[in-house]
């Protein structure tokens, strides 16, 4: 084993207090940075929408954020529009930028197709990572970032079912508008990790 792989998930400004969606992120970028340190590989998660996302509710005449429509088979949460492809608020927060990136694997980057997970985006097409990480020998998985109820959730949820070994860096995730984790991602605690 080589050690461990940091996967970093939505540390952008759009996803902190001066970004369109409100969040924490900016919040997590110590313990964040601390584990990369260490790391063997650093691997970032990055939203990177185009400008007309299908999940943005200005997409859809009438519609707010936070109102789900259907689209496809899957019922979709409408967001603000956030992460846009090559502007301010998608790009990675002060701290985070300096990290040293063995890959950056970007989702929900094609207009009519919403994204879950960094390993698949919604259609199931591949992102890139399952086949990078099957290259290397990756050790265990550690994720950080946010949101624990969007992507971040979903890649923890994921990896686990692809067989890695995977942990939450303790600390350094949060759901995307606060840094209390629920019971239900406290328990059991063995899938939270420290750099110590």
């Amino acid at each position: 084993m080589s050690g461990f792989t940091l996967l970093v998930c939505g540390m952008q400004i759009d996803h902190s207090q001066p970004g369109s969606l409100g969040g924490v992120a900016d919040r997590l970028v110590a313990p964040i940075v601390q584990a990369a340190r260490q790391a063997a590989y650093v691997v970032g998660l990055r939203e990177w929408h185009p400008a007309d996302h299908v999940s943005f509710a200005a997409r859809h005449l009438w519609r707010k954020p936070g109102q789900q429509v259907v689209f496809g088979e899957r019922a979709l949460e409408l967001q603000p529009i956030h992460c846009v492809q090559g502007t301010f608020g998608a790009r990675w927060l002060p701290g985070i930028a300096g990290l040293p990136w063995s890959l950056v694997v970007d989702t929900g980057a094609r207009r009519d197709v919403d994204h879950y997970s960094a390993f698949e985006e919604a259609d199931g097409a591949d992102t890139g990572l399952l086949p990078w990480l099957k290259a290397r020998d990756p050790g265990m998985l550690v994720l950080a970032g946010l949101p624990l109820d969007g992507l971040l959730g979903a890649t923890f949820e994921q990896a686990r079912a692809l067989g890695f070994e995977v942990r939450l860096l303790e600390g350094g995730c949060s759901l995307l508008h606060q840094l209390e984790v629920s019971p239900a991602w406290r328990e059991p605690h063995a899938m939270w990790w420290s750099p110590g």
